[in-house]
């Protein structure tokens, strides 16, 4: 199994199931697929507390690409904000809440492996 395949939430715990139901059913992996999404909560390790989030990370090659598809899929989703590419740290983050869990996507113009999300 990849470790960038997050399937395997669906036999964890009650909270990493929910997870996985909220990542599925949003389709999130899929709508972002050619960003490289890759999940990297600590819900995944099973070391969260009551606020963790649903950390996703992304590859972009255009930051105003991947705004706008980040504001297409997710802008009506409850609590959406985006805070668009800056020099500071060369990131889009966008943030919302699906399902019970605050989802931030976190995108930088490097390959998943090296990015600082």
């Amino acid at each position: 199994m990849s470790w960038r395949d997050f399937s395997y939430l669906q036999y964890g715990t009650v909270r990493q199931r929910a997870a996985y139901d909220c990542l599925s059913t949003l389709g999130v992996m899929e709508t972002l697929k050619e960003f490289h999404p890759t999940l990297v909560s600590t819900i995944c390790l099973d070391i969260d507390v009551a606020t963790s989030d649903l950390d996703i990370i992304c590859q972009l090659d255009s930051p105003q690409i991947f705004t706008q598809h980040l504001q297409t899929a997710y802008g009506r989703q409850s609590r959406f904000k985006l805070f668009p590419f800056n020099l500071m740290n060369s990131a889009v983050i966008a943030e919302f809440v699906f399902r019970g869990f605050t989802i931030e996507i976190f995108g930088q113009p490097l390959p998943v492996e090296r990015e600082n999300g």
